[in-house]
């Protein structure tokens, strides 16, 4: 995994024993995290949250993703009851993120 993507865990808070994988945004590539996956439905799961949670939400929203992200979080309760959640657990994250990570754990 590059430095930079180690460095994106480390900025956002995420525990490197833990984190099964990670979207780089930069170069739409999935990190998976092999000593964090136990079997292969970890690593379906997994691929499952990155790819159409992650990339697939950037992709399909294109510029209009931090919009799109504000107006779930401020027109979805549910939506910005879990994004709080996870804000809490995790003060590095931005609302947008923190929604989309919302989205994905649906996807």
């Amino acid at each position: 995994m590059p430095v930079r993507i180690r460095g994106q865990l480390v900025r956002e808070g995420r525990k490197t024993g833990i984190t099964p994988g990670i979207f780089d945004t930069r170069t739409k590539k999935v990190y998976l995290i092999a000593d964090n996956l136990s079997n292969a439905n970890d690593v379906i799961l997994t691929v499952a949250h990155e790819v159409a949670g992650h990339y697939g939400l950037r992709e399909l929203l294109g510029g209009t993703y931090t919009d799109t992200m504000n107006s779930l979080y401020g027109g979805n309760l549910a939506v910005r009851l879990r994004a709080n959640a996870k804000i809490k657990e995790n003060k590095k994250l931005s609302k947008q993120t923190a929604v989309e990570e919302v989205l994905a754990e649906m996807a």
